[in-house]
């Protein structure tokens, strides 16, 4: 007698095609390929399949997860025609133009998301009820928004800052940060903005609202307003033997 449950069948198969629509480049032998480095093999079980999968697409959604056409959590997008990086928060969006690196970063609050999945249009509508298109989804990723790595007494070293794909922007009354191992640093003036690129040593006067914020114990670049995470390492996808 046949006792296996076909009921199992529609969400696994639905749970692979996400997994598939979130990397549309790979064929499906790749596909594959990609599942068997993660553990799967033919003594693994359609729960284990599943448990697996579910961990795959948490990671790398074809879909960014929504609530209330809002984000729920914390995701990294590139998009081209144009070539965004998106970082999308629950209430945020940050912008960067990956061909011009030197452009400011635009940075502002959402009313809602109105189309955000892999190979589709990111249609997002400002809390003015404009619609920004910002190219087609090529990738979404998950990432984890850890705090300012901040020692006793407000400041930040460099030291503590260990990976160059940890990125925050920092935003001033006057000016706006990208700070990771680097610090790029735009200056806005009436009429222009002011770029500089650099390394850095220690940045003071983070913890407390009204303090201004001091690079390297010269440079003065006002009280921070706000910091958010803009790009974080890639989340470890782990095997199914951890998994288990």
């Amino acid at each position: 007698m046949f006792e296996a449950d076909p009921w199992r069948i529609p969400p696994i198969m639905a749970a692979l095609r996400d997994t598939w629509e979130a990397q549309p480049e790979l064929s499906f032998a790749e596909l594959l390929d990609v599942l068997h480095n993660h553990g799967l093999n033919w003594s693994t079980s359609d729960e284990e399949f599943s448990t697996l999968l579910n961990h795959l697409n948490a990671a790398h959604p074809a879909h960014l997860p929504r609530d209330n056409a809002h984000a729920t959590g914390s995701y990294l997008l590139r998009t081209t025609q144009p070539d965004f990086l998106v970082t999308v928060h629950p209430t945020r969006v940050i912008l960067r133009l990956t061909t011009s690196p030197e452009t400011r970063p635009g940075v502002w609050s959402y009313h809602s998301i109105e189309r955000a999945s892999v190979a589709e249009p990111l249609v997002i509508r400002d809390t003015a009820e404009v619609q920004h298109h910002l190219g087609v989804i090529q990738s979404i990723r998950a990432i984890t928004v850890p705090s300012l790595p901040l020692r006793k007494g407000g400041y930040l070293h460099c030291r503590d800052i260990t990976t160059r794909e940890h990125t925050w922007l920092l935003r001033f009354p006057e000016a706006i940060m990208l700070l990771g191992t680097h610090i790029d640093l735009w200056r806005i003036h009436r009429r222009t903005t002011e770029y500089q690129h650099f390394r850095w040593q220690r940045l003071s006067g983070l913890q407390h609202p009204h303090a201004d914020c001091i690079v390297d114990e010269h440079m003065n670049v006002g009280p921070l307003q706000e910091s958010l995470l803009v790009e974080a390492p890639l989340p470890h996808i782990r095997s199914l033997s951890t998994l288990k």
